[in-house]
């Protein structure tokens, strides 16, 4: 099929997102297409343990192989239930609703990495059910619109007194900054605003020496006349 312009919102693809919550899926994400298949990205453990929401465990595609039953290769656990927030995905490339299809597969296909809370520390990027659906809207080109973003929530709330403790870390950092910069910028004004005194710079030795040593006229004249007085 040829390509369709766009952007424009795809009607066979519905994006399904949870709002966390405890003691569920920490706000499951997952994307549906044509109603028939579904696609997002579990922990092969659930729930985790406090080591593994720190360093990861393994991930894996609808759940398969992993604690949550109901998944297969080609349908999420959660597929056909309600969400919290649903809706039609923007495309921005001009791509055909076959190739959307086939891309969807490929990407769930290929996806992996390490399932677990994207620590800020971590070398290699930890791999969750929302980053799951945010790569996938990058590979193909998709994305929300501007008035959908709500959308993506406030965050898990397991993580929220972490989260609370590194705004206070950013917000304390930032303002230790301004406060050197506000010092700084003071000092330069009340160094602008002091009275400058002009001090007579000495002379070189060089330039005294100029100063005291006698004209060469003055020299020759002495000479003729010790001269002359000898000469006598």
């Amino acid at each position: 099929m040829s390509r369709r312009a766009a952007p424009r919102r795809l009607p066979f693809v519905s994006v399904k997102r949870n709002i966390p919550q405890f003691r569920d899926s920490y706000g499951h994400w997952w994307i549906e297409v044509d109603g028939t298949e579904s696609y997002g990205w579990w922990s092969m453990r659930c729930p985790l343990s406090i080591p593994q929401v720190i360093v990861g465990t393994i991930g894996t595609l609808n759940g398969v192989g992993g604690d949550v039953a109901g998944g297969t290769p080609t349908t999420d656990p959660r597929h056909g239930e309600d969400a919290d927030f649903a809706f039609q995905p923007l495309l921005l490339a001009g791509k055909s609703d076959t190739q959307v299809r086939d891309e969807i597969r490929a990407f769930a296909a290929s996806y992996g990495g390490r399932w677990g809370w994207p620590w800020w520390w971590r070398r290699t990027p930890m791999t969750n059910c929302h980053t799951f659906q945010l790569d996938l809207f990058t590979a193909i080109g998709l994305t929300e619109g501007a008035e959908l973003l709500y959308t993506r929530g406030p965050g898990c709330p397991f993580m929220f007194l972490v989260r609370r403790l590194r705004w206070r870390l950013a917000d304390g950092l930032r303002a230790g900054i301004q406060g050197l910069v506000d010092r700084s910028n003071l000092l330069v004004l009340q160094q602008a605003d002091e009275p400058k005194t002009c001090s007579p710079q000495p002379a070189s030795a060089r330039h005294q020496r100029r100063l005291t040593r006698p004209h060469r006229s003055t020299v020759v004249r002495l000479c003729q006349r010790v001269g002359g007085t000898m000469g006598q």
